[in-house]
């Protein structure tokens, strides 16, 4: 019953709407002689808006409320709003152009990509100009040994350094 009412709440991912529900972890503890389980489950959820969030926490808690699970099932919810979306703006929008236009002209490759997880970046007020991502370009292994690739410390360094330029042209 625990791991398909968890499915379940996976199962309203809608990442083509900007929302994602992923399990982070699982842990349930269980013996043969008892009748009870006891588990935690640790969910990551990805959204682009708020409102979206509100929805979900509302629909995942009216599913636990089942007849099917209430007598079975006791859940305590923690947690909420980690980190804000940070949504695509008109600001962002015309600091992207710029900042492709100058990797453009430096012959540094740089791809327009949406990611679930965000920086700190987010927590900045939306009518003000932003982007994420322009960090050296690093690799994850499995093995969990990160590491940054040197060539992209020098070749990002120019980008940021030009593209602050050429934006402080547009400041009056």
């Amino acid at each position: 019953v625990y791991t398909h009412l968890i499915h379940s709440w996976t199962k309203l991912s809608r990442p083509e709407d900007g929302m994602l529900v992923t399990p982070h972890s699982l842990d349930i503890d269980s013996s043969l002689l008892e009748p009870t389980a006891i588990g935690e489950a640790v969910l990551s959820i990805r959204f682009n808006d708020c409102a979206q969030f509100e929805k979900l926490d509302a629909t995942m808690k009216k599913m636990i409320h089942y007849k099917k699970y209430s007598n079975l099932l006791h859940f305590e919810f923690e947690g909420g709003i980690r980190r804000p979306p940070m949504k695509k703006t008109k600001q962002i929008e015309d600091v992207w152009k710029t900042v492709k236009t100058v990797a453009d002209k430096l012959d540094i490759r740089l791809l327009e990509e949406h990611r679930w997880s965000t920086s700190d970046i987010c927590f900045v007020q939306d009518d003000k100009a932003k982007i994420s991502g322009l960090g050296p370009v690093g690799v994850k292994p499995a093995d969990g040994a990160e590491y940054i690739l040197r060539h992209s410390l020098l070749e990002r360094a120019a980008l940021l350094a030009v593209s602050i330029l050429e934006l402080n042209k547009n400041i009056p």
